[in-house]
C-alpha cells in the first residue's frame, strides 16, 4: 500500500506541476498582449493547495487597476482596447472623456499607442466654454 501511495503521490505531484506550468503559460500569452497591462488570472487555493481562477488588472507595474488615479485608469484602458483592437483587427474610433486628468507626458503615451491605428476623439473642458475640434 505504502508503495502504491507513493506512485500515486508522485502522479500527483506531476499533475499539479502540469497545472502550474499550463497557467503559467496562459498567463504570459495574455499578458503578452498589452503594454502597460497585466493580467492577474490565477490565484493559489490556500483551503486545497490547488489554484483558483480570477481576472484582475494591475497596471503600471504593481498598482491595482481599482487603486490607481483617473489618468492611469485612461491608460491602463486605452491599453486594453488597443490591444483587443489591434487582435481582432479592428480600427474604431476611440473616444476619452477627462483627458484634462493627463499631463503632457501621460497625453504623448497615449496618442502614441493609438498612432496610425485608431482615430481618437478627446474630450477636455475650455477656458471659453466654446465647443472646437482641434486636429492633432
Amino acid at each position: 500500500l505504502r508503495n502504491e501511495q507513493a506512485t500515486l503521490q508522485k502522479r500527483l505531484d506531476l499533475a499539479n506541476a502540469f497545472v502550474r506550468y499550463k497557467t503559467d503559460m496562459i498567463t504570459d500569452s495574455v499578458n503578452g498582449m498589452f503594454q502597460t497591462v497585466r493580467f492577474k488570472l490565477f490565484e493559489p487555493n490556500k483551503t486545497n493547495d490547488g489554484l483558483q481562477e480570477c481576472c484582475e488588472a494591475v497596471a503600471f507595474g504593481a498598482a491595482r487597476y481599482g487603486d490607481i488615479n483617473t489618468a492611469g485608469k485612461i491608460l491602463a484602458g486605452i491599453d486594453i482596447i488597443a490591444a483587443l483592437a489591434e487582435r481582432y483587427g479592428l480600427s474604431v474610433p476611440l473616444f476619452v472623456d477627462n483627458i484634462d486628468g493627463l499631463d503632457g507626458e501621460s497625453f504623448a503615451a497615449l496618442t502614441e499607442r493609438v498612432k496610425g491605428k485608431m482615430q481618437l476623439i478627446t474630450l477636455r473642458v475650455s477656458e471659453d466654454n466654446e465647443l472646437r475640434t482641434e486636429v492633432f
